[in-house]
């Protein structure tokens, strides 16, 4: 009797052979299928066309290249070319008249005119006086007059603004004082038992007291000398040389004496000619110790 040895299948056979019957199961199940089933339809949608465009797609690597050379600010214009020359004649625009500005009035009896009413105050005043002159060197003369002429009569300083005749001031005595014709300076000067001035700056219709000066002995009973500048004491020296500086300008003497009577006849005079009562008045020599 003969023994059969029978052998043992190696793995890798056995791997094989349960490959093979799972490929033979997979076919047999796909040819089982109904070849009648229908595999049903996807709904599918309609998708509308862009009514634009759409921008072009660009490289990213020369994006940045064309973004720095667009210059996103719009073109300067342009200006159209010069249209040439026709004769064809342009009118004039209509031209609006207008007034010329009002000139300074050059008639001295205009200038005048006002002095006229303060002056028929005085007519029954026999001893008045009254003459014309300029202080200020503006073109408008000044009228001084003199009420009176003994010690306490001052004369009366009267000037023209916005068309009237006003009193600027009064200085002096005797019915006299002290002028100026360039400086609008005038100035009473007095000397009973000290010597004084007062001087004072016409401006603007009005007068205004600038300095004053005193000197010699305060009282009768004094022999004792001093000098005042605007009531403080000073010096000698400090004296002379302030009253100096105000007789660098030429003052005159004007008043009563070189006055007109104050009559109808040289009031109505004055308004046909008023140079004919003007005056410079007297030279005068200055007291300074």
């Amino acid at each position: 009797m003969k023994h059969i040895t029978q052998t043992r299948p190696g793995a890798v056979t056995v791997l094989l052979i349960a490959l093979l019957a799972g490929l033979l199961l997979q076919g047999c199940s796909r040819n089982d299928r109904p070849t009648d089933m229908e595999t049903p339809a996807l709904p599918t949608a309609t998708i509308a066309p862009f009514e634009t465009e759409l921008p072009p797609v660009t490289d990213p690597a020369t994006q940045a290249d064309t973004d720095i050379e667009t210059d996103p600010r719009p073109e300067p214009e342009t200006e159209a070319p010069a249209q040439p020359k026709t004769d064809v004649p342009v009118e004039p625009e209509p031209s609006v008249e207008t007034d010329p500005p009002a000139e300074p009035t050059s008639d001295p009896a205009a200038l005048t005119a006002p002095y006229a009413d303060v002056l028929a105050e005085y007519l029954d005043l026999p001893n008045a006086r009254f003459l014309l002159t300029d202080i200020d060197d503006d073109m408008v003369p000044e009228m001084i007059l003199a009420p009176d002429s003994f010690h306490m009569a001052p004369a009366e300083v009267y000037t023209i603004k916005d068309g009237t005749a006003v009193q600027a001031g009064t200085a002096g005595g005797f019915g006299e004082l002290l002028a100026t014709h360039t400086e609008g300076l005038f100035a009473t000067q007095e000397r009973y038992i000290s010597n004084y001035y007062i001087f004072y700056q016409l401006s603007d219709g009005t007068a205004q007291q600038v300095a004053s000066f005193r000197d010699g002995p305060e009282d009768m009973q004094s022999e004792d000398v001093t000098y005042e500048i605007d009531g403080a004491y000073v010096t000698l020296e400090e004296y002379e040389s302030r009253l100096k500086t105000y007789f660098t300008h030429e003052f005159r003497q004007l008043g009563h004496p070189d006055g007109w009577e104050v009559t109808r006849e040289n009031i109505d005079g004055m308004l046909q000619d008023p140079s004919a009562f003007y005056a410079l008045g007297r030279d005068y020599t200055p007291y300074i110790p």
